[in-house]
């Protein structure tokens, strides 16, 4: 299961710096300074200049990767649907009645981390 990689992945990332980022946008940063799996969402409390404490929430991603200092959460349709025409026919069609895209739909968001000073 999914969870069960996200998870050494995620301790690596405890009391580290890090910047979620969708399409080269920086949406969250600050510390992390604890992270919690419920059912199919990752809750990441960050602690920033701001806010000694801020949630952010996103779903189970499909898949991870992670390259150096950068962990990939994969949300990209090509993984559910895996080259089945009919499949992804069906997920566009749904996404064109439900109305309002989500940002994680057919995206990867980028954790990048920095060592602490």
């Amino acid at each position: 299961m999914i969870l069960d990689k996200v998870e050494p992945e995620l301790k690596n990332l405890l009391q580290r710096n890090v910047r979620f980022r969708i399409n080269n946008k920086t949406v969250r940063e600050g510390r992390l300074m604890l992270y919690h799996i419920k059912d199919f969402y990752l809750s990441f409390t960050l602690k920033t200049e701001k806010h000694p404490s801020k949630v952010y929430e996103i779903p189970c991603p499909y898949e991870i990767s992670s390259s150096g200092s950068t962990l990939y959460f994969h949300y990209e349709n090509d993984i559910i649907y895996k080259k089945d025409h009919k499949t992804k026919l069906l997920i566009n069609s749904l996404h064109k009645t439900v109305g309002k895209k989500s940002k994680f739909f057919d995206n990867t968001i980028l954790i990048e981390t920095e060592n602490l000073v």
